[in-house]
């Protein structure tokens, strides 16, 4: 181990994304995606970026705290 590293234990979450695009009716598409939180398998479904963001913010912002998330997985879009 490097001597100019932190000696502090480096803390990281694993997220897994699926995205694909889907016929929503008149020759129309549509991106929908799939996140989720590895460890705990939370998942969460979306149609955009910010519920996308919202879910990394809110799972991050557990471990942040100390609180571990709920490992049932919860579907929302």
């Amino acid at each position: 181990m490097s001597a100019d590293r932190p000696t502090q234990p480096y803390q990281s979450q694993l997220f897994t994304i699926r995205i694909w695009e889907e016929e929503i009716g008149g020759g129309q598409t549509e991106w929908r995606g799939k996140v989720q939180h590895v460890v705990s398998g939370k998942n969460r479904y979306f149609r955009d970026c910010e519920a996308l963001m919202q879910f990394l913010v809110e799972v991050l912002s557990n471990y942040k705290s100390g609180r571990s998330t709920n490992p049932e997985k919860q579907d929302g879009s």
